[in-house]
């Protein structure tokens, strides 16, 4: 009895597994579409220390406390840009994942098959 439970237990737990892959694709896309942080460059400069926002200031007045690359947001500069335009890596990653999982389970039970397919 006790070998059956873990012949069950194993393909359960591979199941999970994939779940962990699919969660961290998610948490990317979040982390990576926050804006961050940044500062004057000049801290005598008093426009530049008492604005919030860094779009009505020079482009060489300011910088990221991060490297620009560590967000979307930052590296195609769209923090000044229409509020519509700042979710739309995320929105466009995710609806990607909508189409390419319905084209590839509806080619996986017509076409290739189930098994051919996973191995392509």
């Amino acid at each position: 009895m006790t070998g059956r439970r873990i012949t069950h237990l194993i393909p359960s737990l591979l199941v999970a597994l994939a779940w962990v892959f699919d969660a961290q694709q998610t948490f990317i896309s979040v982390f990576t579409d926050v804006e961050p942080m940044w500062h004057c460059k000049n801290p005598e400069d008093t426009i530049c220390s008492f604005s919030s926002s860094p779009c009505n200031l020079e482009k060489n007045s300011w910088a990221w406390d991060s490297p620009t690359y560590s967000s979307v947001v930052s590296e195609w500069d769209l923090q000044c840009s229409a509020p519509a335009l700042v979710p739309l890596p995320a929105s466009a990653f995710f609806m990607g994942c909508l189409i390419g999982g319905l084209l590839v389970s509806t080619l996986a039970d017509s076409i290739f098959g189930r098994k051919r397919w996973l191995f392509t």
